[in-house]
């Protein structure tokens, strides 16, 4: 028997909502007496049990209260979530911390093996020995180069003949700090 109009367009209307519904968060008169989810899409103002079943769908009035008692559980949750984030924060500061001293833990094992190494090399007995060596070589090194800087330098002293003249300011007389004069050059009275 073929059906009847409103049949028919009750049966599209139940299609469309199981394609585009949503499980509603509080239930209906209906759904909750079945204990179904109450789906509901924008093509109806009723949910999909009681299109099905071709009837009113009903939702209970809400109280001021039931309000209060969502607004208390979303400010419980929201002070739990922050207390939660505080205590990733000080964790995160913990690991990144940790994390920080095993890097550093590292980086000495790999110089105190380095030294170890050069220890043996040398055939040195102890760090203290190692340290001293170094300390003499370090010293001879700056040593040297001071050295190779003196004897650089040393080409561009002026020779003695850019100092015409020189011999003659010493053989003047000139006063000393104590009033009197006196002569530079040496071998002059």
């Amino acid at each position: 028997m073929p059906l009847s109009k409103s049949s028919r367009n009750r049966e599209l209307l139940v299609a469309r909502i199981r394609l585009r519904g949503v499980i509603m968060a509080f239930r209906c008169v209906r759904c909750q007496k079945s204990g179904s989810d109450c789906v509901r899409s924008r093509d109806s103002s009723s949910c999909l049990v009681c299109v099905e079943n071709g009837k009113p769908c009903e939702m209970e009035p809400f109280s001021c209260s039931d309000f209060a008692k969502v607004d208390k559980e979303r400010a419980r949750l929201d002070a739990e979530e922050d207390k939660a984030n505080e205590e990733v924060a000080a964790y995160s500061a913990r690991v990144n911390a940790a994390l920080a001293k095993a890097a550093r833990i590292r980086k000495l094992r790999r110089f105190l093996a380095s030294r170890e190494a050069e220890m043996i090399r040398r055939g040195l007995e102890n760090v203290e020995e190692l340290e001293k060596l170094e300390e003499q070589e370090k010293l001879e090194a700056e040593l040297l180069s001071a050295t190779t800087v003196a004897t650089s330098s040393a080409g561009n002293i002026a020779s003695p003949s850019s100092f015409s003249g020189f011999e003659d300011f010493l053989a003047q007389e000139h006063p000393d700090l104590f009033g009197g004069t006196s002569q530079l050059a040496s071998g002059s009275s």
